[in-house]
């Protein structure tokens, strides 16, 4: 149910987005699950996102993106999963708050490090442990990432935000040309 209306949502911004009808775009995914359109504006990117209680996608021309939303929930294993993808200092931080802070801000370092990866096109194969995020409290994400993820140089421009009480949310776009 929540992909069938994540696709209506892709489509309706797609819409909005370019002026063409909801009904002329297509959804399917690639050999890597992501999100292709197929309609009659080329060079469309979509990143879907969809989680128990919330469905979101974003939508950008010309652009590389990535979305990614999480139900914040004591019921993940989440330090086993941090130990995996986090950075040392991502770790350190994390053990250092109490549990209610350490499992919100584990969903938000994650939500971040799943758009970039999504972004990227990698999913769980990319480099997350050699990524460290920094999050500002007005939802601006620092990303420092050494030379061989980056690519030299490529921009990223990466948000959180949290659409309800239970949820965060994390987008990433790519601006090789370093434009928002």
């Amino acid at each position: 149910l929540e992909l069938a209306a994540a696709h209506a949502l892709v489509r309706l911004a797609l819409e909005q987005m370019t002026g063409a009808p909801a009904s002329a775009w297509k959804v399917r995914r690639d050999s890597m699950g992501r999100p292709l359109v197929e309609g009659p504006v080329e060079h469309m990117n979509v990143s879907i996102t969809h989680t128990p209680g919330l469905v979101a996608c974003l939508v950008a021309a010309r652009r590389v993106v990535g979305a990614d939303a999480e139900q914040v929930s004591p019921r993940v294993p989440y330090m086993r999963i941090a130990e995996q993808v986090f950075s040392p200092g991502e770790l350190a931080h994390l053990k250092g708050l109490d549990e209610k802070a350490r499992i919100d801000r584990f969903f938000l370092l994650w939500s971040v490090k799943e758009a970039f990866a999504k972004a990227r096109g990698e999913g769980l194969a990319a480099p997350l442990d050699k990524i460290e995020v920094e999050l500002a409290p007005d939802g601006v994400v620092q990303m420092l990432m050494p030379p061989e993820i980056t690519g030299g140089g490529d921009a990223w421009h990466v948000r959180w935000s949290r659409p309800s009480a239970e949820h965060v949310m994390a987008t990433c776009v790519h601006s090789p040309d370093g434009r928002r």
